[in-house]
Order: C-alpha cells, then structure tokens, then sequence
C-alpha cells in the first residue's frame, strides 16, 4: 500500500512542474571587452517573466526576456556561478569563467636569489585580454616579458603589461641578493666565466693586494664560498675573486690556479681578431730549421708607425703544428722591452702540446699604462729530428688580448709567421762557385744572381726533378721572380756555356 502511494506522490510532483512554463537560460562568449571589465552575455528565454539574476560575485538584478549584459567581473581571473528563477520559482544555471588582463602570472616564484655579483632572467605570462602585450620594467626599461636583473642589493621590480585595448596589470617580483653564494671558481679571476690567460692581466691589477682567506684553501675547479673583501675587480664585481687560491693574498701564487684549470669554463667566452697588418706579431727568425735544430721566433707588439698605448699587459695563444716540433721544447721567454721594463712583470706560460697552442700572458704588478712597440718575446722550439720529409712551419697567434689599469679588456689583431721545417732535403750536394754571388730579396720575391762571367741559363727544379722555373739571361746577372713558387725547398742550377758552375738548396717562405 505504502509502494503505490510513494509513486503516486512522485507522478503528481512530475505533472505539476510539466505543466507550467519553464525559462530556457543560455551564455555566449564569456570574456573582457574593449572597455576592460568583464561581460558575459546571459540569453533568457522562455518561462514567465519577471526574472530575477543572481551572480556567486553578489550581483542580483530583475530583468524580462531577451539578452542581459552582465559587467564589472574583470577584477581577477575567476569561476563564476549564476541562476536564474523566473516568476513561477522555475530555476536554472551554469557556471563561466572570465579571465582578466589585470591576472600577471609569473613563471616560477615571485621572489628570486640571486648571488652577489650575478645575474638572473625573471619572465612573466599574461592571461586574458587581448593580445600582443607591450611589457615595461621598472628599475629596468626592457620592454620584453622577460628581463635579465644583475642586482648589487635586493631590489623589487615592477613590471606592467598593457594589452592591445589598454587593459593593464601589474606585478612587482622581489629579487634578494645572497651574499653567502658559493660563485669563486679558482682560476677564473675577472669572473668572465672562463680560465685563461686574461685572468692573468685581472692578477696584474690587483697584485700584493690581501683579503680574508677562504675556509678552504685549494685550486680545484669548483664555486667556492668566499667573504668579500674591500675593493672590486674591473668590472665591478668582488675582489675575493682574484684570490684565485683563496689563501687571502693575490700573487703568483694565484697563477698556478689558472694554470691547472685553463680552458675550464662555467659559461662561455671568447674573443679572436686576425688581420692583414696585425697589432701583435710573430716572426720567424730564420727563414729555414733543420730537423733536430733549434729555431726561434720574435713576438712583436705594435710598429713605429701605430704603437700601442695605454696598456698595462697582454695575453694571447701561439698555434703551432706539434707534428713537426720536438715534444715539449717549444716554450717562450718575455724579453725585457717598453711592456716590461727591467724585467719585472708578472708572467704566465702554459703549453698544451698535444693540441698544439701555448697560453701566456705578461702585465705589471705595478700599475701603469705604458706606450710603445717593439719585440716583447722569443718563442724557442726544436724542429722534430726525425722529420722525413720537408714541411711548412705554421706559427700563428689568436685570442689576443690588452688590459689598461682600469682593466678594460681589447682586442689585438694578430698576425702568422712561416718557415720551412727541413728534413727530407738535408744532404743534398751542394757545390758553389766563388765566381757567384745569390742573394733573395724577399720583400720582391725575387732571386738576384750576378757572375763574374755571362751567365748562359739558370734553372730551379723542385726536389722530384721538375723543371719549375728557368731563364736565359746571357749576361753577368739575373733576376728570377718566384712569387709563382710555394714554400719549399728546391735546386737551383746556374751554367755558363753549358758547364754547370754553381748548384745548391734553396728554400722559398711566404
């Protein structure tokens, strides 16, 4: 009995709400508009007016069928729900979701730590509104939605985003300096990033100098807390760097760090510059070295017509090909000159034989900026004796480098020197006529030979007996061009009347 009752009742409610009208309730495009405050467009229709609205925001207003433009809901990125009860109590709703332009989200947290002396890259994303977005920093004036910040004490910035209907938001992100950092790497004394030799001309400036001593003392190419100290390197940022050890003191010491970590980097820099006439040069002191022999090379700085000024050291890497070189006997010797006067300097030297480059640098403990030009060095090396063939000796220099004593790092345009390494040649006879004077002008290229007698054919043959070059001067003298010949060695044969008088090596370098 209790059963047929229940779906009775049930069938009387389900007819009540059948027959009476009922509303139909839709949204279209929830969203900001141009004026900048949130709209959502609800269509009524159906049921029996009045109608009365309420909004989750609080919102609550009596309307008749048709559209109703809710506004004023660009306050903040949000769910909103709404409901609808037409004058016979029928109710329905939904629920939308407006975003805002004024909702900046940051990526990652909205306050960062930064170690003294670095930098970071603080970026923001932007909900809502209509894009593209103009971004504004303040301190900084980048116009991005990301800035890189290099803060020498905590800082807020503020950064506003403006869409394309003017909408605008704000946020401000507080970035803290961290003066307990781990960020000295030994070796890396101008803190670039990179151990080499311009951390030497850093060690140069601040010689003698003396600070708090690192909890641990070592050269390992690790970060490294360090306490500050009272003054900056050249660029501004602590001293404590330049303790390369971290024993409290710069000295000479230091350069044992950059030696056992050169080339060792924490980021990436690097600066070459090759030209025709270069600032700094390296000339071979002798056109030709035979195999097992010493030879050596000048280092110059600057000529009299364009000397260096203002400077306070240099630093740059001799390439040499090691194939051709004795392991390990090339090394440099810093000859006493305008740069390094009575001999004084502080100098490095590191050579990486396997790879064929030699790092070094020279700058004054003392600082003064000098000028002038002239050879500063003498590169030293044996050609390899047991060389079997006749090779071409390249010595060039890269990544040079002056500092002045503000520590202002430039550029030197750099220069290569060619000899001719011999090996296969040596012990090819050799017989001269006391009767004949050779002598190569090599700023022409030319070759002059003058005979006390007419000289009736001359020839230079490469040394596989090729004919590469001859002339009939039928005279006392004669001038052989040889700027079509290579680097190399050859056999040049002088006759007069058919009688060879005079044959001998001789080696063309460019």
């Amino acid at each position: 009995m209790k059963k047929y009752l229940f779906v009775f009742c049930v069938l009387i409610f389900c007819f009540s709400v059948s027959s009476a009208q009922t509303s139909t309730f839709t949204t279209t495009n929830p969203s900001c508009s141009g004026a900048c405050d949130g709209r959502i467009a609800i269509n009524i229709t159906g049921g029996l007016p009045n109608y009365t609205v309420n909004i989750s925001d609080g919102t609550t207003f009596t309307t008749t069928p048709g559209t109703y433009t809710v506004t004023g809901l660009c306050g903040s990125a949000s769910a909103y729900n709404y409901f609808v009860t037409d004058a016979l109590g029928n109710t329905t709703g939904d629920m939308f979701y407006i975003t805002s332009p004024t909702a900046l989200f940051i990526s990652g947290a909205t306050g960062y730590s930064v170690c003294e002396g670095s930098c970071k890259t603080i970026s923001v994303n932007t909900f809502g509104g209509v894009g593209p977005y103009l971004y504004s920093w303040a301190p900084n004036t980048a116009m991005t939605n990301s800035v890189n910040v290099c803060p020498l004490t905590t800082t807020l910035y503020t950064v506003t985003a403006t869409d394309a209907n003017g909408c605008v938001g704000q946020r401000t992100i507080n970035v803290n300096v961290n003066t307990t950092c781990q960020n000295v790497w030994p070796g890396d004394a101008n803190s670039d990033g990179n151990a080499n030799n311009i951390d030497i001309l850093e060690l140069g400036l601040h010689f003698s100098q003396t600070g708090i001593a690192r909890t641990t003392i070592s050269n390992n190419w690790q970060s490294y807390f360090a306490n500050n100290w009272q003054d900056t390197i050249s660029n501004g940022k602590n001293l404590n760097h330049s303790d390369c050890n971290g024993d409290g003191v710069i000295n000479t010491d230091d350069t044992m760090a950059v030696y056992n970590n050169y080339g060792a980097s924490h980021t990436f820099k690097q600066n070459d510059l090759s030209v025709t006439d270069p600032q700094l040069a390296i000339v071979p002191d002798q056109g030709v070295v035979i195999k097992g022999s010493w030879g050596t090379a000048s280092v110059y700085l600057g000529d009299a017509l364009t000397p260096i000024t203002n400077i306070n050291g240099v630093a740059f890497t001799i390439n040499y090909d090691n194939t051709l070189i004795e392991p390990n006997s090339i090394y440099l010797e810093y000859t006493s000159s305008f740069l390094n006067a009575s001999n004084s300097n502080l100098h490095f030297r590191k050579t990486d034989f396997a790879n064929g480059k030699l790092y070094t640098a020279s700058t004054h403990t003392v600082n003064a900026n000098v000028s002038g030009f002239g050879k500063i060095a003498t590169l030293h090396y044996m050609i390899k004796s047991t060389l079997a063939t006749d090779e071409v000796l390249n010595l060039s220099l890269i990544q040079a480098n002056k500092s002045d004593t503000f520590g202002i790092i430039t550029p030197l345009t750099v220069g290569t020197g060619t000899l001719m390494a011999v090996g296969a040649s040596v012990g090819v006879g050799n017989y001269d006529s006391p009767e004949i004077f050779i002598y190569q002008n090599h700023a022409t290229s030319n070759l002059n030979i003058i005979g006390k007698a007419p000289l009736t054919k001359v020839e230079i043959m490469n040394l596989t007996g090729q004919l590469v070059k001859n002339e009939f001067p039928n005279s006392n003298s004669c001038t052989m061009d040889l700027s079509n010949l290579t680097s190399g060695v050859y056999l040049l044969t002088i006759y007069d009347s058919n009688k060879v008088v005079s044959k001998k090596k001789i080696f063309i370098t460019k």
